[in-house]
C-alpha cells in the first residue's frame, strides 16, 4: 500500500509507527519534563536546597540545546529508530542515578548534565522524523499525535508516580519511572517503529522532496529566523509552567493533594491541545494557529499572577490551567511544523533540531527565571507578568511570517550528493 497517496491509506499503512513514535515520546525525556515538578518540593525538603538548585530541568534543557541539532542531523543520518531507541536506553541509568541520589549537589548538577547530553534521543525531534515519512496530507495531525505522547506519558504516569512518592518517597518515584521506559517505551520502539517503505512528498507548500536545503539557505531565509524567534520567546513562559505547574499552584494556596489533580487535568488538556492544534495546522494558516495558541495564554498568565495565596477560587483557577495547557499544547507541534513546511523532509531533524535547541534554552530560561523569582520574591507573579509579554510577542510574530513557497531552486547534482 502506497503511503503517500495521503486520506485514510496515510492512517492504515503507518498507524505502527505512529503508535511507536507517540510511545517513544511518552516515556522519553518528555516523561521528566511533566513529573519533574512532582519532585521538587519532597527533594528540597530532605536536602535543604534552594529551589532553583532543586529544579534541574531548566539545566537539562541547557546542556540539551547544544546536543539536539546534532541528534537531529544523526537521526537524518542513521534512522530515527536507531537514534530513538539508544535515548530510551540511556534514560534508564539517568533515572537510577537520581533514586540513589546523595546529598551531594556536585553529583546532582553532574547527573542533570548527564539527563542533557542524552535527552535529544528520545524526542519528537527524532520520532517525527519517521512519522513524517508516513504521512503527506496529514502531516500535521500525524505530528500533533506524536506530540500528544507527552501527555499520554503524563495522564498514566504521573498519577502513579505521585502516588509511589506519597507512600514511598521520592526515591521510589524515579525508581518507577525507569522501570516504565523498561517495560513499555522500549518495547514499543523496537518492534513497531519503521521507516517508511517509499518517501512521501512533503506537505503542500514545503520544498521540493528531491531539493536538499542547506542551513545556509535557510539562513538567507528570513522566515527561518522568524520561526526561531518566536519559538525562543514564546518558550519563555511555556518552559516555566511546563515544569513549575505544581509548585506554582501551592504557591497560590492550593495543597499538594489538589495541585497534583491539576497535574491530571493538566496532562489531558496538553494532550487535546496538541492533537486540535495538529488537526488545525493541516486545515487552516498555520501562521494563524500559531498566534492563537500562543496569543490566548497571555491574559491568563496576568490573572495568575494578581491571585493571592489562599482562598483562590477553584473554577476560574481550573479554567486556567486547562487554557494553558490547551495552548501549550500546540507548542511542539509547532517547533517541527514550521521547519518542515518551510524546508521540506530530507533535512527535517536537523533543521526541527535547530529549532528545537533554541526552544530548549528558552524552555530552560524560563525555569530558571521561575525558580529564582519565587527564591527572590517569594512568590511566581513578577515572572508570570513577563511571560504574558513574552506569550504575546511571539504570537504577532507568528502573524508576520509569510508561508508562500519559494521558488524552486536549481541544484547541481554534486551540490546535493555532498550536501546530503
Amino acid at each position: 500500500m502506497n503511503s503517500g497517496t495521503g486520506g485514510p491509506s496515510e492512517w492504515r499503512a503507518g498507524w505502527r509507527p505512529l503508535t511507536a513514535a507517540t510511545i517513544g515520546v511518552a516515556y522519553g525525556i518528555a516523561l521528566f519534563y511533566m513529573a519533574g515538578g512532582l519532585f521538587v518540593v519532597p527533594m528540597q525538603n530532605e536536602f535543604g536546597w534552594s529551589r532553583k538548585l532543586v529544579v534541574i530541568i531548566p539545566i537539562i534543557g541547557l546542556v540539551s540545546a547544544g546536543i539536539i541539532p546534532f541528534v537531529g542531523a544523526l537521526a537524518d543520518r542513521i534512522g530515527a529508530r536507531t537514534v530513538g531507541l539508544t535515548g530510551l536506553v540511556l534514560l534508564v541509568p539517568g533515572y537510577v542515578m537520581l533514586a540513589f541520589m546523595p546529598p551531594n549537589t556536585t553529583i546532582y548538577l553532574a547527573t542533570a548534565v548527564y539527563f542533557g547530553l542524552i535527552a535529544g534521543g528520545a524526542t519528537v525531534i527524532v520520532f517525527g522524523k519517521t512519522v513524517a515519512g508516513w504521512f503527506k496530507k496529514n502531516a500535521g495531525a500525524a505530528l500533533g499525535i506524536v506530540n500528544s505522547g507527552t501527555s499520554l506519558g503524563m495522564l498514566v504516569m504521573v498519577p502513579i508516580i505521585a502516588y509511589v512518592i506519597q507512600q514511598y518517597g521520592w526515591r521510589a518515584g524515579f525508581l518507577t519511572m525507569a522501570a516504565s521506559v523498561v517495560i513499555v517505551g522500549i518495547p514499543a520502539v523496537f518492534f513497531w517503529l519503521r521507516e517508511a517503505p517509499t518517501p512521501v512528498a512533503p506537505v503542500q507548500g514545503a520544498e521540493p522532496e528531491g531539493e536538499q536545503v542547506t542551513l545556509g539557505h535557510a539562513a538567507k531565509d528570513i522566515r527561518f529566523w522568524m520561526v526561531l524567534s518566536a519559538i525562543g520567546i514564546g518558550s519563555l513562559p511555556i518552559g516555566a509552567f511546563l515544569t513549575q505547574v505544581n509548585p506554582v499552584l501551592q504557591s497560590k494556596g492550593f495543597s499538594p493533594e489538589v495541585a497534583a489533580s491539576f497535574l491530571t487535568v493538566y496532562a489531558v488538556a496538553l494532550g487535546l491541545g496538541r492533537l486540535l492544534s495538529g488537526f488545525m495546522l493541516d486545515r487552516m494558516r498555520p501562521q494563524i494557529v500559531a498566534a492563537l495558541f500562543y496569543g490566548v495564554p497571555a491574559p491568563v498568565a496576568l490573572y495568575l499572577s494578581h491571585l493571592g495565596t489562599s482562598e483562590n477560587p477553584v473554577i476560574p483557577v481550573f479554567v486556567s490551567v486547562v487554557i494553558l495547557a490547551l495552548t501549550q499544547g500546540g507548542f511542539a507541534n509547532f517547533v517541527v511544523y514550521f521547519m518542515l513546511r518551510l524546508f521540506g523532509r530530507r533535512s527535517f531533524s536537523m533543521f526541527a533540531g535547530i529549532c528545537g535547541c533554541v526552544a530548549s534554552l528558552s524552555l530552560s530560561i524560563g525555569g530558571f527565571v521561575f525558580a529564582a523569582a519565587f527564591d527572590e520574591f517569594g512568590n511566581y507573579d513578577t515572572a508570570m507578568m513577563l511571560g504574558a509579554v513574552a506569550y504575546a510577542v511571539a504570537a504577532i510574530i507568528f502573524l508576520l511570517i509569510n508561508m508562500t513557497p519559494r521558488p524552486q531552486r536549481e541544484v547541481p547534482a554534486a551540490s546535493v550528493s555532498r550536501a546530503a
